[in-house]
């Protein structure tokens, strides 16, 4: 750990530890950085937007066959290894329904597909490529809702 807190017994070394230090200067430098860079406060769900565009259901068809199909399968509904979750339905009647997030704002799963798809290699799509796979994801059936 990077210090001991105090405990009941006595006093903790958070304020005088050396490592303790060393990271608030750090958490005080980024800080610093974000004010003098003037980066936003916050960004809409959380994800960097996306370029509004159109995406094409056929187009994301291919993206999601080379990109997404090895984790979700290629039917779209998701892996549950040894009957437990493991990769999400994407469509069909285990997938999220038509009053999520996911599906009622098209933006929000674009900007989600864009910035945490493939697994681990988030930003790895173009806008346009989450866009189709949007498209392809919202083109499929899905559960109505509660």
């Amino acid at each position: 750990p990077l210090c001991t807190p105090a405990s009941s017994k006595g006093k903790g070394d958070c304020d005088t530890n050396p490592n303790m230090e060393a990271f608030l200067t750090y958490i005080k430098w980024l800080e610093e950085q974000k004010k003098t860079l003037k980066l936003c406060n916050t960004v809409p769900n959380g994800y960097p937007p996306v370029s509004t565009l159109t995406g094409d259901p056929k187009a994301g068809q291919q993206v999601f066959i080379q990109k997404c199909a090895v984790c979700h399968q290629l039917d779209g509904q998701g892996r549950y290894e040894s009957k437990t979750y493991y990769r999400p339905a994407l469509w069909g009647k285990h997938s999220f329904n038509q009053a999520a997030g996911m599906f009622s704002d098209p933006a929000f799963l674009a900007a989600f597909v864009r910035w945490n798809m493939p697994l681990m290699a988030g930003g790895e799509l173009s806008d346009q490529e989450a866009w189709d796979v949007e498209a392809c994801i919202h083109s499929k059936p899905r559960p109505k809702g509660p």
